[in-house]
């Protein structure tokens, strides 16, 4: 008899751990912002995967990470395909969100969306701002009356290269893009520091990257705890990937 329940005892604490060591879907955008993340294919890399993957080690979970279109992440997210969605941030899309219960983290990483100009352009002023570039999926929300009055031409890429490239060479006066992204890609992709500046005279964002869960909201506070517990190593991945704002 003693042998059955220890037999027993240890079928449930398999079971146990099992559920505890339960794998999720972090849905990811197919797009490069590295240092922050670039995801591309079934490849996910930058500073986004090791903080998530450190949370996951530390606290018995593990992640697969699912890599979609920017618009297209936001609705497999909402229809519940996803168990997370990362980056996220209740300001972002709130018409598409209503309706959904979402939890949001704590900051991951604080930000700053902004234009990037040449030399030629720093002292671009909104007054005379006409055209802009972005990436399909975002939206410079800080330019949208002009662009929505016409008074501003927006043009979308579905590349980081393309858009610097346009921006770079005058086909845009400025790239509506993340800050830390644009400086990391010019200074360690193109080989060429300061060829594009953050003009902060300009209207910008500056906000924070979130994880966010419909269906884990216990998940998502043991995220924040881990941040809060872990601020050393969050702080050193910061600094190995250069993601720290200097604005």
């Amino acid at each position: 008899m003693k042998a059955l329940l220890g037999l027993m005892a240890s079928v449930l604490l398999i079971g146990s751990m099992q559920v505890s060591a339960k794998n999720y879907v972090i849905g990811v955008e197919s797009l490069n912002y590295y240092p922050l993340y670039l995801g591309r294919g079934k490849t996910y890399t930058g500073y986004a995967r090791e903080l998530l993957d450190s949370f996951g080690k530390a606290n018995g979970h593990s992640f697969t990470y699912k890599v979609l279109p920017v618009k297209r992440l936001l609705s497999e997210f909402l229809t519940g395909n996803l168990d997370f969605k990362y980056p996220a941030n209740g300001k972002w899309a709130p018409n598409a969100k209503q309706g959904h219960k979402i939890v949001y983290s704590d900051s991951t990483i604080e930000y700053i969306d902004g234009l990037m100009t040449t030399s030629g352009n720093a002292k671009l002023t909104a007054e005379n701002l006409t055209t802009l570039g972005t990436l399909r999926g975002f939206t410079p929300w800080v330019f949208m009356d002009d662009i929505s009055k016409g008074s501003l031409k927006l043009f979308e890429t579905d590349a980081l290269e393309s858009l610097i490239s346009m921006t770079s060479s005058g086909r845009v006066q400025g790239a509506y893009i993340n800050v830390v992204v644009a400086r990391y890609y010019v200074d360690n992709q193109l080989k060429k520091p300061g060829v594009l500046t953050f003009n902060s005279g300009l209207p910008h964002a500056r906000d924070h990257f979130l994880l966010a869960s419909i269906k884990h909201p216990k998940i998502v506070q043991e995220f924040n705890d881990f941040l809060a517990s872990e601020k050393d190593l969050v702080d050193k991945l910061k600094d190995k990937y250069q993601v720290r704002l200097n604005n």
